[in-house]
């Protein structure tokens, strides 16, 4: 193995062991005893990631409003706060971390 994959190992390694992700694992664990729940919650994953990734379905605002108001009682169920505020917080941690790599390496590419 060369010294690149293993520093990746190492990383994931810190990553899984991170208080972030093993919360996300803890929720992820405490949904397995009810699945329509958690399949509830993925349908609301799945239309917040369209939401903010298609920007052919109309007005941002609109399309908001109606996931906002099609999730409303998902929303104040405390399970489902506490699983997405720790996906929340491991995508930004991972977010940091790829931050760094593309802010670390110089690969000078022009502004398009």
């Amino acid at each position: 193995m060369n010294k690149i994959q293993e520093c990746v190992e190492k990383l994931l390694e810190v990553i899984r062991e991170d208080s972030a992700y093993q919360r996300y694992l803890a929720c992820e664990e405490k949904l397995k005893s009810n699945p329509e729940l958690k399949k509830q919650i993925d349908e609301f994953r799945v239309a917040v990631f369209h939401m903010n990734n298609d920007d052919t379905q109309g007005d941002l605002y609109d399309i908001t409003d109606e996931v906002e108001n099609r999730y409303e009682s998902l929303r104040k169920v405390p399970e489902v706060n506490a699983y997405l505020e720790a996906e929340l917080d491991v995508c930004r941690m991972l977010q940091q971390v790829q931050s760094q790599f593309r802010n670390g390496i110089d690969l000078n590419i022009p502004n398009v």
